[in-house]
Formats: C-alpha cells, structure tokens, sequence
C-alpha cells in the first residue's frame, strides 16, 4: 500500500520539524490481493488513527506518521490503523466484502481498541495475506475458501450445486441501512445467514417480476432520477427504484410493496438463514435499532440453470471484470456438466 501526505504544510519549506512534508496521510495505491484491499481500504482513504495505544493522525505531521509507523514496526507491535473516507457518509453499508478477512480485520481491531492482541483465528488470516510464496498462498486460499463456504453449502444440499461462490461474503451495514429493489446479475440461489440486528428481506415470485420491476426497480429512463447503477445490473436505475426504510413512516409505493400479494416478506435473526432465488426481484432493510451483519453464500443448482442460460444469452459486458453469468455458466460446463455441449443428460425410461 502507498500513501502520502493528506495536504501540505500551512507554510511549505519555512517550517522542519512536526509539519514537514505536509499534514496527515492519504492512501495513494492499494496493492491488488493485498491485506489492505481484503481490509476494506481503498485509494482516496484517510489515516484518521492508530490503536493500541490510540494516537490521532488527522492533524500529525506526515513525518511524524511515518516516524511513529517505523517506531511500532520496529518494536515489533501490531499496526492497527482506522481509516475513512473523504466524505462522510450516513448509513453506511459495506456489501461484498471478504467474509473471512473482514470479520478477521474486525476482531483485530476490537482487540486493539481493548488495548489487547489480536487472538486465534484472527491473527492467523492477518498473517496469511501476506505471504511470501504467491502460488502457495493461493493453494491455501482456495483450500481455506472450500473450508469455510463450499464444503458446508454442499453438506447442506448433497449432489444438487453445480457450482457456488468460493468464498462468503459479508454485508455490513449501519442501522436504516438499505438495498433498494433489484434483481441480481447472476440469478443463482442466495444464503443469507443473520450473525447480528434484524435484517428485513423482500422476494417477489419469478412470474411478478417482470411487473414489480417495471414499478420498483425500472430500468434507465424510466425512474423518477437520473441514478447510477445498482448492484452491477445493466442499465438498472437505482434512483427510481423502491426502497423500504425502517426508520420512517413508509411512503405510498413502498407500502403498496410490502401489501403486494407476489411479495414474500422475512425477517432474518442472529442465527437464521434464509434461501432465495436472487433472479426474483428483491430488497433488503436493515433494522433502525443498531448495526447489522449478514453472510451470503450463492449457489447455481440444476433447476436455475434455464434462468442462467438466458441471463448469459444477453449483453456480453454483464462479463466484464471477470463475473457475470456468462463466466459462471462456462465454469459449470467445463467443470461439471457432462461434456456433449455442456448439457445433463435426462434420464433414461427403462
């Protein structure tokens, strides 16, 4: 990871000493695959402290920083550091992150903040992102990502994926924290497990959901804004789409949503886990009472691989970054489906 100075000194070159090289520090690159990027840290972040002890960065000299950092480095301490964004942000909700190294960054920093080291587990995965064999750590990845979600999913539907995620991910949010109305990219079947607050979801039927999206998900051009894109869904414009909060009194649509009799409505507790198809149109709310923490796994079984092939029969640049329906679909088919053009065979009558 790089990083600089945050801004430059009140009087450049007059002053040595605590201010020299400017104020504060700003993450200026993040390595790929690195313990940063599993952490969560992105370019633009700013170095707000360090724990264990607790020393503020904000307003610190850069030279100051980086003397501190070499301090600790060389007394063989634990460098904990909190970072945050430019902007503020309300509610905020983190999806998609690494499930197994950003519950691990969490129970480090926990453990700091307590003025103690991090333990167990935690420590172990911080000190396996940075390994010094590449091809040996990603042997250990896989293993560890088979360990922690495909070996269990599979335990719980035998001989009936054909393909999973290879490792969970964690959805962390703010209390009032929300994804508006969506259908996913790759219709597949989603796990939500509950670890902590009350998350409320909604899943239409597969047969409404071409009539709900049209209402509460419309594509570009047809909401009320002109919004950005939602969870990676082509053209999806995330402005006009419906919204359920839990801290306010709904509005007309979003209780017409709620009241809509192809809306199946849930609400997952600490130690629930729900199982839907994410090719349905869906939405998800967290609870107005405290911070709120779910894991999802995401599997593709015999019976949605219709709605998968039709999916990857559309626009090519849902594939790019390397997932999308496309890429999965021709995973499932060089790895596990038979080899006459990728198809299962049907049974044959005796």
């Amino acid at each position: 990871m790089g990083f600089g100075p945050r801004a430059p000194s009140p009087a450049a070159g007059e002053h040595e000493g605590e201010h020299e090289g400017g104020i504060g520090a700003e993450v200026g690159e993040v390595d790929e695959g690195g313990a940063a990027e599993a952490a969560g840290v992105r370019e633009g972040c700013v170095f707000v402290r360090m724990l264990g002890p607790t020393l503020e960065l904000a307003e610190l000299g850069f030279g100051e920083i980086l003397a501190e950092i070499d301090r600790r480095r060389a007394a063989g301490a634990v460098l904990t550091l909190v970072f945050d964004t430019a902007a503020p942000i309300k509610r905020l909700y983190a999806v998609e992150l690494p499930a197994r190294a950003a519950l691990a960054a969490l129970a480090a920093l926990g453990a700091a903040e307590c003025g103690s080291e991090p333990v167990g587990w935690a420590e172990e995965v911080a000190e396996e992102v940075a390994p010094s064999d590449e091809a040996e750590a990603e042997a250990e990845a896989e293993r560890e990502a088979e360990a922690e979600i495909g070996g269990a999913v599979r335990a719980l539907l035998p001989d009936r994926l054909l393909w999973c995620e290879h490792a969970a991910r964690l959805f962390l949010g703010d209390a009032g924290s929300l994804t508006c109305c969506h259908v996913d990219l790759v219709p597949q079947l989603e796990m939500a497990h509950g670890l902590a607050g009350v998350k409320l979801l909604g899943v239409a039927s597969h047969a409404a959901t071409p009539r709900l999206s049209a209402l509460h998900a419309p594509a570009h051009g047809t909401g009320d804004g002109d919004g950005g894109d939602g969870d990676g869904d082509d053209g999806f414009d995330e402005a006009g789409a419906t919204r359920v909060p839990t801290d306010r009194a709904l509005r007309a649509e979003e209780a017409a949503l709620l009241r809509d009799g192809d809306m199946s409505i849930a609400a997952l507790h600490p130690g629930d886990m729900i199982a839907f198809s994410s090719g349905a149109m869906h939405f998800a709310s967290n609870g107005a009472a405290g911070l709120n923490a779910a894991l999802y796994h995401g599997g593709i079984t015999p019976s949605l691989l219709p709605r998968l092939r039709s999916s990857a029969e559309g626009d090519s640049e849902l594939d790019e970054g390397g997932y999308g329906p496309r890429t999965v679909l021709r995973e499932i088919e060089l790895d596990t489906l038979p080899s006459d053009r990728g198809r299962r065979k049907e049974p044959t009558k005796e």
